[in-house]
């Protein structure tokens, strides 16, 4: 996942200058309670920063970071699909995006491997499955987008390919796994 904020906009040098302090000073400290006010005040100035331009998908981006830092996976992926929709080019958008969405997988397959092999633990593994294939089916579209905007990104291509696997697309599996051959024999 990428790690943190960039700020793009000359409205107000004030809020620039306080979103970097307030994230070095929440970068340099061992103080988690001071992590937390810091990364809160930053949170503030770029919901400020959005209500002064509301079509910058690099604020967007930065509150989607910080909210899957604090654990807020519905309201990050809102975030990055805003920055997306605002700059559709943007990569790390797109990745974290793919990321958080695939961070719901972890409960779902320790759940399945915790299952016995009784009918009821059998029947639970086959819904549980249909979860983690349907994560899958969402980081899709994602990712062959972040492809098409970066097609040499192999981060992309080789999650792609195993979800393909997974979902069992041999045609989508071959295609992508050709890109990426294609890709390391450069």
């Amino acid at each position: 996942r990428r790690r943190h904020t960039r700020y793009i906009g000359d409205w107000s040098s004030d809020v620039c200058s306080s979103d970097l302090l307030y994230i070095r000073m929440s970068n340099n400290s061992d103080n988690e309670e001071e992590r937390i006010m810091y990364r809160a005040k930053f949170k503030d100035l770029m919901e400020l920063a959005i209500t002064k331009d509301p079509e910058n998908g690099i604020l967007y981006y930065n509150l989607g970071v910080i909210s899957t830092e604090q654990g807020e996976s519905d309201a990050a992926i809102e975030y990055y699909e805003k920055a997306i929709n605002f700059k559709p080019d943007y990569v790390d958008a797109y990745l974290n995006l793919v990321s958080v969405i695939l961070d719901g997988e972890q409960a779902v397959v320790d759940e399945m491997n915790s299952l016995g092999t009784s009918k009821k633990d059998n029947i639970r593994y086959d819904e549980l499955k249909i979860v983690r294939e349907e994560l899958y089916k969402r980081c899709v579209p994602y990712l062959e987008k972040l492809i098409e905007v970066s097609p040499t990104n192999l981060d992309a291509l080789r999650t792609l390919k195993n979800i393909f696997s997974v979902l069992g697309d041999n045609e989508g599996f071959k295609e992508v796994s050709a890109q990426i051959n294609e890709l390391e024999e450069i």
